[in-house]
């Protein structure tokens, strides 16, 4: 038996932007006035990391970002398949779909599927 295959939907390489994620980290971690929640060290640091992050300005790298917090969780994009996170990813977009909700493919990943489906060796 035969299946046919429907029209692929669009594939989107989605790029880590260059944003800054000061207010986000003070959302988090401050609980005003003086006051910090505690982050890899105690309050102090949460506010050091906010102040490094302000003075990276508005559109610092993603791995600027993750120097000054200590991880890339915060800046990079997360490979829904094998979780690494990365600069760029693979998504697709099908009609009618939310594209937010759609998961976001690495490039090492997407080559491992390619390679077990048979499309490339």
């Amino acid at each position: 038996m035969t299946r046919r295959m429907s029209a692929s939907p669009p594939i989107a390489h989605v790029v880590a932007g260059n944003v800054s994620v000061a207010e986000d980290w003070k959302r988090v971690y401050h609980l005003g006035g003086d006051h910090w929640q505690s982050f890899d060290g105690g309050p102090a640091r949460s506010k050091a990391v906010y102040e490094a992050l302000v003075a990276l300005g508005p559109t610092p790298h993603p791995n600027e970002t993750a120097k000054v917090i200590g991880n890339r969780t915060w800046a990079h994009l997360a490979c829904t398949h094998c979780h690494e996170r990365v600069l760029q990813a693979y998504r697709a977009e099908p009609e009618g779909y939310d594209k937010e909700d759609a998961p976001l493919i690495c490039a090492p990943c997407v080559l491992a599927f390619a390679v077990q489906l048979g499309v490339t060796s």
